[in-house]
């Protein structure tokens, strides 16, 4: 053991001489997602402004009377420009010459006014949702209206016509619905800094050696081949974990500083940052960042320099990046199938452990199937690290 912590610490200090990994581990993580809350927040709220103080340009197709709809229109923030027909619109929109347009059928007012139904159709570009949303809401205003005059023509009180109000209630818990909301997007950040904290140092700490010609003497040392590598896959592992910890340090960092954020959404990041959360998030990301190690120091090992690795490495970005993905993809749930999925078992898990709805049966499927992984992934690495033809290529 005294030999492996010797070599633990050499090869831990030289990590920690490394500028560019200590941007990884530490600066990165811890500035991400303060940045990213304050970016989201400045956005949402300069767009909502926007969105509201907008003026609308707004084509209208009428034949005449149309019950008042225009002066509607007019009094929530949109400007009227009469256009020929509906065909002529749909052009004039697809030119940005209008934001929406209204164009209301031929005897539109003669149909309302007899007690028919009056079509009035509306035109937008999909990719304006907030132009949309408020012509919806004024013509929504301006239906309820004609409604209320129509039975007010007939002497109809509004209870007469609705014999039933269905009142929905939302059984689910906040912290359940934010969950499955949020939870698959926040492991897989976890996740890619266990990753990215993990590649900087295995490349230094194997390629590295090759680079600056020193892996000869290590090995020469009368040391065992096998203290060697646990010693330098504990500073992989450590660096890994390091990251995705910090990762979670600057997460409650920005819901404490960052202004602006739903109060929801703060406390219930609050709630979710408590130490069985962290216990058990920790509890899957140290067996697949040692699986994560066993998959990069046969690479480090086998290539010649920083450039061969990192080649060889980025490739495997896609591997960790893809199940991530899947795992915030709606109706894909933990299972003892999915359980059994390397990164994508640990989104799920973690989508189902903020949400507060994780099964331990489940769970302890997942840290076994981590474990053995790990496993293998440590066998691999030992027999690739134990060739000298990998060891000392050039």
């Amino acid at each position: 053991m005294k030999q492996i912590f010797i070599i633990f610490r050499k090869d831990l200090l030289e990590t920690l001489r490394d500028k560019r990994t200590l941007m990884v581990m530490v600066i990165v993580p811890l500035l991400l997602f303060p940045m990213i809350f304050g970016i989201i927040t400045k956005m949402q709220g300069d767009s909502n402004a926007e969105n509201a103080l907008r003026t609308l340009r707004v084509g209208y197709v009428s034949d005449g009377n149309d019950l008042g709809l225009a002066a509607i229109l007019n009094n929530t923030g949109m400007i009227l420009t009469p256009v020929s027909d509906t065909a002529t619109l749909r052009q004039r929109i697809r030119a940005d010459s209008f934001d929406v347009g209204v164009g209301l059928e031929t005897g539109y007012a003669a149909k309302v006014s007899t007690m028919q139904t009056g079509q009035i159709s509306t035109f937008a570009a999909a990719t304006d949702e907030a132009a949309k949303k408020r012509l919806d809401a004024s013509l929504k205003i301006y239906g309820s209206l004609l409604l209320k005059d129509r039975m007010d023509s007939l002497g109809i009180d509004s209870a007469a016509i609705t014999p039933i109000q269905v009142t929905p209630y939302d059984t689910a818990l906040l912290k359940e619905t934010i969950g499955k909301m949020v939870g698959g997007f926040l492991p897989y950040f976890f996740i890619i800094f266990c990753y990215m904290g993990a590649m900087f140092p295995a490349i230094d700490l194997f390629t590295g050696e090759k680079e600056r010609g020193s892996i000869e003497t290590l090995l020469s040392a009368p040391v065992e081949r096998w203290k060697i590598l646990v010693g330098k896959m504990l500073v992989v592992v450590l660096a890994g974990l390091t990251t995705a910890v910090l990762a979670l340090l600057g997460m409650f960092i920005s819901v404490q500083l960052v202004s602006g954020l739903p109060p929801e959404i703060v406390k219930v990041a609050l709630g979710i940052l408590t130490p069985q959360f962290i216990l058990a998030l920790l509890a899957m990301l140290l067996p697949l960042v040692v699986f994560f190690a066993g998959l990069m120091i046969p690479a480090t090992v086998y290539a010649k320099s920083f450039k061969e690795a990192s080649s060889i490495l980025t490739p495997l970005n896609f591997l960790v990046i893809m199940p991530a993905v899947v795992g915030m993809m709606p109706g894909i749930e933990l299972s003892s199938g999915t359980a059994l999925i390397p990164v994508l078992n640990v989104v799920l898990s973690t989508k189902e452990l903020i949400a507060g709805t994780l099964d331990a049966g489940l769970f302890a499927l997942v840290i076994g199937s981590l474990l053995l992984l790990a496993s293998v992934a440590v066998v691999f690495s030992f027999k690739r690290f134990g060739s000298e033809k990998n060891v000392l290529r050039s």
